[in-house]
């Protein structure tokens, strides 16, 4: 219920303190491993060290546990998934990049809107009901970030979001 309030006003409670952006990812990797494995699926971490922010530490796993569950959901048995976090300048970079079915430059355009399924995702029946993406934007956004995708159809998606490094 909370993210349905927080996607209708675009706007989300945070609790931020000092963490380490490099073990969300980990985490995440760890706890979704046997859903990926039970699809063939192979999970690949690249995580640079000493990634400290001010983030909502629940905020952002969640924010990484949508990516990562639309990258299972979405890529083909016997795929890689690569979960990325580095330190870009004074930016936080984490990002998904998966094998899947991609999205047009046009799904691109409404990914981040509310109860946005492509019509991919709907011929195929893969469950979701368009709100990942959506809480997930503006989780970040709250945090002072920025979400982006690049996609092409047949060659997977690629989900980044960028946080201010402490």
């Amino acid at each position: 219920m909370n993210d349905l309030i927080a996607v209708a006003s675009e706007h989300v409670d945070l609790s931020l303190q000092e963490a380490d952006l490099a073990r969300l990812p980990a985490d995440v990797v760890d706890f979704t491993l046997p859903q990926a494995a039970n699809r063939g699926l192979e999970l690949v971490l690249a995580v640079g060290p000493s990634l400290t922010a001010r983030m909502d530490i629940l905020r952002i796993r969640q924010v990484v546990s949508n990516l990562l569950a639309n990258a299972i959901k979405y890529s083909p048995d016997g795929g890689r998934i690569t979960a990325r976090a580095h330190r870009t300048g004074t930016d936080l970079v984490c990002s998904i990049t998966d094998p899947g079915v991609g999205m047009s430059p046009e799904d691109q355009e409404q990914a981040f809107t509310k109860f946005f399924r492509s019509a991919r995702s709907r011929e195929t029946a893969i469950p979701g009901a368009g709100l990942g993406l959506p809480i997930s934007k503006t989780i970040v956004e709250g945090h002072g970030g920025s979400m982006s995708l690049t996609s092409a159809p047949g060659a997977g998606t690629k989900a980044t979001f960028v946080l201010p490094a402490s």
